[in-house]
């Protein structure tokens, strides 16, 4: 009886350090990829790749880190993003391997671009069934003796840290390379590599029994041929060893990569999905309209402040959100804001936008239209996706500024009209007769008072617009010329309907008095 307890303990004990996995839709893993990790962090990354994902990845990765996880799992979810900032976020998962903590990619859907080449940085990747990895990027072959790019460089390091065929990551970036399966008649081996190391193992001999010498490699298939760039779906990501398992749901997830304990799961926060949202292109389109119209507004009605603010909230916003994703460069800012201080320079120095405010207003159209554009890896421009960007964001300029244009307009007539706003316009003139009559804010007429040449007061400042008092009249006014202060006499140069031009008087210069003549002196 004591052996027969005996060996049922030891059986028991056996049988209990197996690892039972974790029956998920896929059915059960025959073993999982990972020893037992204690506690998991599942790192969502939807949307776009961009400076955000890069940030909010540190900031989740150090509280993975601080809530005791030896694992961190990308949930990919995203197709395309910056390739710069793909390559900021590879550098860094490569560093967080290095600190003694587990990184995997989770691959749904198509990631291709970017998003590839961050599941790629990943020394282990499992994929969804019908998933998508590659197409990278189109880039040129790299003469003999040049560097290749630091894209592929990337590529072909994060291939050898997770034991993949280098030959796979460059198709995927570089269209002229074919890529071939060739395989070992002897062992069964499948090796995927290019035109040149194809010829090689083609060409390799080995010695059979009886002395006979045969050739054991033969190519099974072309995988990816010229002026391409390679795509693979799941079930031949798990033949290339891009993908180490078809994972469906969360349950065969935490089975194939051995979580026993909690998987937390992260998110973006709300100020990284606030940045992202302003990037889009239809808010920056908005955006763009809010600006140019509060400062219309503040131009126009000059001490009411409340548009000025409103107009500097909508620019910094503007720039803000796309500067955060890293779509839009310090220089582009810089180039947007030293227009503006060109036309304002323009607009209070000299008094009116004349011909200096023309280079301040090609510096803001280039700006605004150049943070459209993605920055290529190399820092230059992509002419592939570059150009499309550079024609939305001429279209996105174009229409914004002409939805201003009308937003002037309709608000130059019917502001007046709106409860809440009437007093910051005064009412048109009326039309009698064929003539423009001015009016005050009671409506009274001031046509005889408001002429060219009539001498009034500068009622507020005049940059160049204001109300000027003609009498007992309150008159909206442009100067013509300088910055007007207020309280400064004024003369009327012209009168348009209701538009009234005034520049500050000019002092009269009295002819010297002749003496009286005499008549040769003689009384």
């Amino acid at each position: 009886m004591g052996w027969i307890a005996g060996l049922f303990l030891l059986a028991h004990t056996v049988v209990g350090q197996v690892q039972v996995p974790l029956a998920g839709a896929g059915g059960a893993v025959a073993q999982p990829l990972l020893p037992p990790q204690a506690k998991a962090a599942l790192l969502k990354i939807d949307g776009t790749i961009d400076r955000v994902t890069l940030k909010s990845l540190e900031r989740r990765v150090d509280e993975a880190r601080k809530a005791g996880c030896t694992l961190v799992i990308y949930d990919l979810q995203v197709t395309g993003g910056y390739m710069p900032s793909a390559l900021d976020i590879s550098a860094f998962t490569k560093h967080v391997t290095g600190e003694q903590m587990s990184v995997a990619a989770w691959v749904h859907g198509n990631a291709s671009g970017a998003a590839s080449v961050v599941a790629l940085a990943c020394p282990l990747i499992v994929m969804a069934d019908g998933a998508g990895i590659g197409s990278i990027a189109a880039e040129d072959l790299a003469p003999a003796g040049v560097a290749p790019s630091p894209l592929v460089t990337d590529l072909e390091d994060s291939a050898k840290r997770a034991g993949i065929d280098r030959a796979v990551v460059r198709a995927m970036a570089i269209p002229a390379v074919e890529l071939i399966a060739v395989t070992n008649r002897t062992t069964g081996e499948t090796r995927y590599v290019d035109r040149a190391n194809e010829k090689i193992l083609l060409d390799e001999r080995i010695a059979a029994p009886g002395g006979e010498v045969t050739r054991p490699w033969a190519e099974s298939a072309v995988v990816d041929g010229p002026n391409s760039t390679l795509t693979v779906l799941s079930d031949d990501a798990l033949k290339m060893h891009l993908s180490r398992a078809t994972v469906n749901s969360e349950a065969d997830l935490r089975a194939t990569l051995n979580v026993r304990g909690d998987l937390v799961k992260m998110d973006l926060d709300i100020f990284e999905r606030i940045a992202r949202w302003l990037a889009q292109p239809w808010v920056r389109f908005l955006l763009l309209v809010g600006t140019l119209t509060f400062a219309w507004v503040e131009l126009s009605h000059p001490g009411v402040s409340v548009p000025g603010v409103l107009a500097i909230i909508c620019l910094a916003l503007l720039l803000g959100g796309p500067f955060l994703t890293g779509l839009a460069q310090s220089w582009e800012i810089i180039l947007v804001l030293v227009g503006i201080g060109i036309v304002l320079l323009d607009l209070f120095v000299v008094g009116s936008v004349g011909m200096l405010a023309v280079p301040g207003f090609v510096l803001i159209t280039v700006g605004l239209v150049a943070s459209f554009i993605p920055r290529s890896v190399g820092g230059g421009l992509d002419y592939g996706e570059g150009l499309v960007s550079l024609r939305n964001g001429l279209a996105i300029v174009i229409m914004a500024m002409a939805v201003s244009v009308v937003a002037f307009g309709l608000m130059a007539r019917y502001l007046r009209l709106t409860p809440g706003f009437r007093r910051l316009q005064l009412l048109p003139a009326a039309r009698a007769a064929g003539n423009s009559d001015v009016r005050d804010a009671a409506d009274r007429p001031a046509g005889e008072a408001v002429f060219v040449g009539a001498l009034g007061l500068a009622h507020s400042q005049l940059r160049p617009a204001g109300k000027a008092r003609f009498d007992q009249h309150l008159v909206d006014v442009v100067s013509f010329g300088p910055f007007i202060s207020a309280g400064t006499e004024i003369e009327v140069v012209s009168v348009s309907g209701s538009r009234v031009t005034v520049r500050p008087r000019r002092p009269v210069m009295l002819e010297p008095q002749q003496p009286p003549a005499t008549d040769g002196g003689f009384a």
